[in-house]
C-alpha cells in the first residue's frame, strides 16, 4: 500500500470525508494553481524549514500569506544572526518521508515527523476547505479545517494556528507539537559547610607576681 493510500484508508477510518483530485505532477504552488486554482477552497504552500541547531518546522500556509524568513526566525527566537533557512531536501525527505515538491502537512502523520514543529496559517480557519497533497504531488486533497484538525489530534498532534502578520513570540511550542521541551536540571544543592571547629581557649595566665615586701618604716 503506497503512503497516499494508506494515508486515505486512514481519513475514512476517521469518518473523515475528503474529496481527492488526480492531476499533472504540480511540484511547485505555481503548477498547483493550474490545476486547483479555480476550486472556491484553500490553496495552500508548504515550507519545511530548519535552524542552526537542527530544528525542523513546517509551515503551511494560504499561498497569498506572507511568509517571510526573517519574520519567521524572529518571532521563533532564532539569532538574526542565523535565520531560518528551506530545509536540506535530503534532511527533510528523512524527516516527513516525503519528495520535495510533495510537502504536505499529512506526513506529520509519519514516526520519524515526531520532531517536526507544524505551524499551520490562521486564515485556515477561515476557509471552506483546505488543500493539500495527499503525499504525491499528482493529486490534491480537500479536507474541511474541523476534519484536519480530527486527522491531527487523531495522530498524537495539537494544532498549532499561528497568525502570520503579528509578531507575538512563537519561541515555545504548545505540548503535542514537536519535541517536548527539555527539561532543566535543578541545580544541585551546595554542600553544607561543616562547622567551624572551635579552638580550645585556655585562660590568659597571668604573669607571676612576685608579693610585695613590706619596707620598714623609718626610724623617728
Amino acid at each position: 500500500m503506497s503512503q497516499k493510500e494508506d494515508f486515505l484508508a486512514k481519513l475514512k477510518d476517521l469518518g473523515i470525508e475528503a474529496e481527492t483530485i488526480e492531476h499533472e505532477a504540480a511540484p511547485t504552488v505555481d503548477e498547483h494553481s493550474k490545476h486547483v486554482g479555480h476550486l472556491p477552497y484553500g490553496q495552500a504552500k508548504n515550507l519545511c524549514l530548519r535552524d542552526k541547531k537542527g530544528n525542523m518546522y513546517l509551515v503551511c500556509a494560504l499561498k497569498d500569506t506572507p511568509t517571510g524568513m526573517k519574520e519567521i526566525s524572529e518571532r521563533l527566537g532564532v539569532p538574526k544572526s542565523s535565520p531560518v533557512r528551506l530545509a536540506d531536501g535530503a534532511k527533510m525527505t528523512v524527516a516527513l518521508q516525503v519528495a520535495p515538491g510533495s510537502v504536505t502537512p499529512f506526513a506529520i502523520m509519519n514516526p520519524s515527523a515526531i520532531n517536526v514543529r507544524l505551524l499551520l496559517d490562521a486564515k485556515f480557519k477561515d476557509c471552506s476547505k483546505i488543500m493539500f497533497h495527499p503525499f504525491t504531488n499528482t493529486a490534491t486533497t480537500c479536507i474541511t479545517p474541523a476534519d484536519f484538525d480530527k486527522f491531527l489530534l487523531s495522530v498524537g498532534r495539537t494544532p498549532e494556528y499561528v497568525d502570520f502578520s503579528a509578531t507575538t513570540c512563537l519561541k515555545k511550542a504548545p505540548p503535542g507539537n514537536g519535541p517536548a521541551p527539555a527539561e532543566e536540571a535543578a541545580p544541585a544543592p551546595k554542600p553544607a559547610k561543616a562547622p567551624k571547629e572551635k579552638k580550645d581557649q585556655k585562660p590568659k595566665e597571668k604573669p607571676d607576681q612576685k608579693p610585695k615586701e613590706n619596707k620598714p618604716a623609718p626610724a623617728p
